[in-house]
């Protein structure tokens, strides 16, 4: 059975929890929640609650020595040390996006993680509406886009099931929306 720590309990993390525990009841992944780690230690111990083995973990460098991949579910400034703390450890890192908050930062982190395997949370790339998207343009079909228009109708991302305090502290979240959520769109684009 492969072991995951999830680094971060908040909304994000707790939907990747819930998403692992789930895919490993189908049988469709041998793999476990086996340590958290949060700031909000309160959370990590839900987190943790949830797994039939899991440990809430001390300190993010405790809890990759203690797993065999990293899950960083943490807001955007904490990603770059909790990598860091995974590749040190020579574990796999699957990263909620962006990266990092900088472009200087997520240079220095990619460098980082080219000695493990990686991925790093740019889900949409793989939405069936994107994939026929991308086909379509590769075709030709339609000829060379001209322009794009990308909407989202989602809650401001402080309210509703994204209420945090985290999204609106610029040192904490980066670069506002168009890194925190629209990175999607520019992923596809």
């Amino acid at each position: 059975m492969m072991r995951i720590g999830l680094v971060g309990c908040g909304f994000i993390g707790t939907v990747h929890s819930f998403a692992l525990r789930q895919l490993s009841r189908a049988g469709l992944v041998d793999a476990a929640v086996t340590a958290t780690y949060d700031v909000d230690r309160p959370r990590a111990e839900a987190a943790a609650a949830a797994h039939e083995r899991a440990v809430v973990m001390t300190d993010v460098d405790a809890l990759a020595e203690a797993v065999d991949v990293v899950w960083v579910c943490t807001w955007t400034a904490a990603h770059a040390a909790a990598v860091r703390a995974a590749v040190v450890a020579g574990r796999p890192v699957f990263c909620e996006k962006p990266l990092a908050p900088t472009l200087v930062e997520c240079e220095a982190v990619a460098a980082d993680l080219r000695r493990v395997p990686h991925q790093v949370g740019l889900v949409l790339r793989y939405a069936p509406v994107f994939r026929t998207a991308g086909e379509l343009l590769r075709s030709g079909r339609f000829g060379a886009p001209l322009a794009a228009v990308l909407r989202d109708d989602q809650y401001f991302p402080i309210q509703g099931i994204y209420g945090s305090t985290w999204r609106g502290d610029v040192s904490k979240a980066g670069g506002g929306t168009l890194i925190e959520h629209s990175i999607h769109d520019v992923d596809v684009l």
